[in-house]
């Protein structure tokens, strides 16, 4: 898939939630409906209810255990509050055409690192089975630092860790707002909002304008067939883009308001108010919730 001697970027930085997983929308969908709750009851406790989002964004800082999320979120949703963040993301699985052009442009020599808003490890690890410990150069979760995104001062961190500057870089995000400050620094950007043309924009821009016209040919067969996996394989037709808030927080969705005109792929986000870290009231509130 990539020619590690025709490479122009050799950074590729990818977020977590609704990335290099399916739809988490979706599995905060089905939690509500399996719990009897309306189906963006979730959502709007993390984005609307003020309680529900000091206590979403004290999660992702760092600020509060996961144990203690959990038990003070539950009652929000009038339900019980054990377990409760492995319970709504119980259907997330990984993302297999954005996980597989990850793994192939590692081989080909690109540094890969993941930047992604935390939820914790414990009781419930969403990380658990994404090989973040082996399969990348560099992970930082924004619960070790007491930073979130978009905070611009996250960004660097991750630069450091990988050995580049951010021209060397593209980063992928499911949250237009994430990606401004990324796109200040320097970085090509891509907005994700569905697997198969994300996966072929990351080959177009690590391989170059020229280079990949030059592979078009030869990487005509990997499309098709990463074609076929999104029409026909459930692990694929289950994702999408998070319906609530971002990736894992529809609030990036209703708040992206930042303009992003990278020169990479970006998807249109239709502008709103824009309020600090302000997770969406939307359907795809649940963006920030891995992100």
């Amino acid at each position: 898939m990539f020619d590690s001697l025709e490479l122009e970027t050799r950074g590729l930085i990818l977020d977590f939630g609704g990335v290099l997983t399916t739809s988490v929308a979706e599995c905060a969908r089905a939690f509500c409906l399996r719990e009897g709750l309306a189906p963006d009851a979730f959502t709007r406790v993390i984005s609307v209810d003020p309680v529900g989002r000091a206590l979403f964004a004290d999660l992702e800082c760092g600020a509060i255990e996961q144990a203690e999320w959990n038990e003070c979120t539950g009652p929000l949703l009038g339900v019980d509050g054990t377990d409760l963040l492995g319970r709504v993301l119980a259907d997330l699985r990984p993302e297999p055409l954005v996980v597989d052009v990850a793994r192939a442009a590692r081989e080909a020599g690109v540094r890969v690192g993941v930047l992604s808003n935390s939820l914790g490890r414990a009781p419930y690890d969403p990380y658990a089975g994404y090989g973040l410990d082996t399969d990348f150069d560099a992970v930082v979760l924004s619960g070790d630092y007491r930073l979130r995104k978009p905070d611009p001062e996250l960004y660097p961190i991750m630069l450091g860790l990988l050995g580049l500057p951010a021209a060397a870089c593209v980063f992928v995000d499911d949250s237009a707002r994430n990606l401004s400050p990324a796109q200040d620094l320097g970085m090509a950007v891509v907005l994700d909002a569905e697997p198969a043309a994300t996966a072929a924009e990351i080959r177009r821009l690590l391989l170059g304008g020229a280079a990949s016209a030059a592979t078009d040919t030869a990487t005509e067969a990997d499309t098709a067939t990463e074609a076929d996996a999104v029409t026909g394989t459930d692990a694929v037709t289950g994702t999408g883009t998070v319906t609530g808030t971002g990736t894992v927080t529809g609030t990036d969705a209703v708040t992206d308001t930042d303009a992003v005109t990278a020169t990479a792929f970006v998807a249109p986000v239709v502008p709103v108010a824009a309020e600090e870290n302000r997770p969406s009231a939307s359907p795809a509130g649940f963006r920030s919730v891995v992100e």
